[in-house]
């Protein structure tokens, strides 16, 4: 209906999951015939998923920054939000620019960690999975 109404307001159709059926299907549905479509894998080479084991683990961290990231921003998941402050402290002490995320941090906070996230080079969100994964 919206696009009969409104024949030259632009359309996308986005999913993370669907199958070629469900593909088709969302076509079919939105009239989407003429489209381009584009499917890429989940599969992100910049993307790693690190566990490691120690008694130091902020030290440990340090050194994971320093040796393969020296300048790039990323993520770095806690399991506590009391641990996400201190990390993200003291990786501002080690003169790093992190900031915490957790689901005790007032909706303001968190968006404009966010979006700091976004723009920023170089910034470390330290994070529970209130971030998500």
């Amino acid at each position: 209906m919206l696009q009969a109404r409104f024949p030259q307001v632009p359309r996308i159709a986005l999913t993370a999951t669907a199958d070629g059926r469900t593909q088709e299907e969302i076509i079919d549905q939105l009239d989407l015939h003429e489209a381009a479509v584009f499917i890429n894998s989940f599969d992100r080479a910049n993307i790693r998923y690190a566990i490691t084991e120690g008694q130091n683990s902020k030290e440990q961290l340090w050194r994971f920054l320093q040796q393969e990231h020296q300048d790039d921003a990323g993520i770095v998941y806690w399991l506590s939000r009391k641990r996400v402050e201190e990390v993200a402290a003291w990786l501002c002490d080690q003169g790093r620019t992190a900031l915490p995320y957790h689901a005790g941090l007032d909706a303001g906070t968190r968006q404009l960690h966010q979006q700091r996230f976004l723009r920023e080079d170089g910034l470390i969100i330290v994070a529970t999975i209130a971030f998500g994964m």
